[in-house]
This record gives structure tokens, sequence and C-alpha cells, in this order.
């Protein structure tokens, strides 16, 4: 966190983040000295597994997971261990 910390005093004209929890401390901690405007336009979601990659090559690799995943959002977890929708609206 020490190189995060540096930016604090930088001038900068905005710092906007997530209104998760841990984006938004996360700013706070990089950006203490400035207003830290939250969007939910920057939600994200921990895909674990599927991270960087297209959607095309994570159903390829494993359907019955995508399957599984996009019929029950709110409990399963992207990529077998990421968060599901529950996750992602209670931080």
């Amino acid at each position: 966190m020490g190189r995060c910390r540096r930016l604090r005093d930088k001038k900068l004209d905005a710092v906007y983040s997530s209104p998760l929890k841990r984006a938004y401390d996360t700013a706070k901690i990089a950006f203490g000295n400035h207003l830290v405007t939250t969007d939910a336009c920057l939600i994200e979601i921990d895909f674990a597994n599927w991270e960087v990659k297209r959607r095309e090559e994570f159903v390829a690799e494993n359907p019955l997971l995508w399957a599984k995943w996009s019929d029950d959002l709110a409990t399963a977890q992207a990529g077998g261990n990421g968060e599901n929708a529950m996750q992602v609206v209670e931080e």
C-alpha cells in the first residue's frame, strides 16, 4: 500500500470508484486527500478462472459451468470459484 499512498497528494481533477466497499476503501487509501465519487457503472465481479478470457473461451472450456452460472447468477460462482451476484451487491 505504500506505493498507493504516494497518490494521496497528487493534483487530480477527480477520483471515481465503484461503490463496492473494497474498491471504495482502496480509493480512499490511495487518494485520501481527494473526494472519492462512486459510480455504479464501475461495479465489477470477480470472475476467477474466467478473468481476462473472452466468453467464447470459457464457455468452450466448461459449458456446464457456464450454464450453471447463466441459470443462477444470484448464487452460482462465476468461473467456479469467483463471486456470485449476491456477493457483489452485499459488499
